[in-house]
């Protein structure tokens, strides 16, 4: 089997979980590492056994010895560093939202294609395996037709400074496309593009979007949704049918276990995910590289672009429009 060599661009958070996950995955080994700052590069290559630091993105980028990069950077970066990659003959693993908008998203669509570079947006949800389940398990109509599903993704960062990335408008901050676009994927997936879109928001202080309320009509299903930086909810989700309920367990977007009710009573469904829940996305991507893919068909380009067409709606309604785009 193909040892698959990854980068990592942005070292935050996330990377930190990312890159602890990279370690759990046969065939594949961290290559290199890029932060602004050498140390921080070297601090993290050290705590994840990382081959290579730099402390500029186009030396990593440059790197041969690379297969594929994940680019970890605020939002606003994500763009220009897919990009940049893409045209290196990098292939991509862009974290979410892979493009602040449609537009954004097109040209990177674009230039995979040209490039006959495999990229995807790290939507980890996707490659859970109780969302596989879940998709397959609806396929067999257990709770009847789905009327109506309830989602959300809150937590409270009202503590947080307003030029924290989630607030900072200059950084694309916002509930919505950091955490909005949780429950509005599991909308997109479960049900497709809606006929009819309304959202309602409110703004922090610094004037970010705050929380947003959004409902989506379809023929014959209702979807409400919520994000919010203002408090913890209980982040569950609900798929009401006219034969029984299906209910995804807390944490709804990283669970382990979802419940089926019906007439005949509840079961319990457990589906343990490996480490923190990066290993399936990271398994697929590696799959795919191997076999040649410049997409990976569960969550491809053009689910990427319909499901920012979405956010991209939901932000104009509320207002929730950034000075560079």
């Amino acid at each position: 089997m193909k040892e698959i060599r990854w980068g990592i661009i942005g070292l935050g958070t996330i990377a930190n979980d990312f890159a602890s996950d990279l370690n759990k995955v046969s065939g594949a080994v961290i290559q290199g590492v890029a932060s602004r700052s050498l140390t921080k590069a070297k601090d993290f290559t050290k705590d994840h056994k990382a081959l290579k630091s730099y402390d500029s993105y186009d030396d990593l980028l440059a790197d041969e010895s690379i297969d594929v990069v994940y680019i970890a950077t605020p939002h606003h970066l994500h763009l220009k560093w897919t990009l940049k990659a893409l045209k290196a003959k990098k292939a991509v693993l862009c974290e979410k939202p892979l493009g602040i908008n449609a537009h954004q998203v097109r040209l990177m669509k674009s230039a995979a294609q040209s490039e006959k570079v495999f990229l995807m947006e790290a939507l980890w949800t996707r490659f859970n395996p109780t969302m596989e389940e879940v998709l397959k398990k609806l396929k067999s109509n257990p709770i009847g037709k789905l009327r109506l599903l309830k989602a959300d993704f809150c937590f409270h960062a009202l503590d947080q400074s307003p030029e924290h990335r989630i607030f900072n408008l200059e950084l694309a901050g916002g509930s919505i496309l950091d955490i909005g676009i949780y429950p509005v994927f599991l909308a997109y997936v479960l049900l497709g593009k809606p006929q009819e879109i309304k959202a309602y928001g409110q703004f922090h202080q610094g004037g970010s979007e705050l929380q947003t309320s959004v409902l989506l009509n379809y023929r014959d299903c209702q979807a409400q949704l919520f994000s919010s930086f203002a408090f913890k909810s209980e982040m569950k989700a609900h798929l009401y049918g006219e034969k029984g309920k299906l209910c995804i367990d807390a944490d709804w977007f990283q669970s382990d276990s979802y419940r089926l009710i019906t007439d005949q009573g509840e079961q319990v469904f457990t589906n343990p995910k490996k480490g923190i829940g990066f290993c399936h996305e990271i398994e697929a991507v590696n799959t795919a590289i191997r076999n040649a893919k410049i997409e990976e068909p569960r969550w491809t380009l053009q689910n990427s672009l319909e499901l920012i067409e979405l956010l991209d709606e939901i932000r104009k309604q509320v207002g929730a429009i950034y000075d560079f785009e």
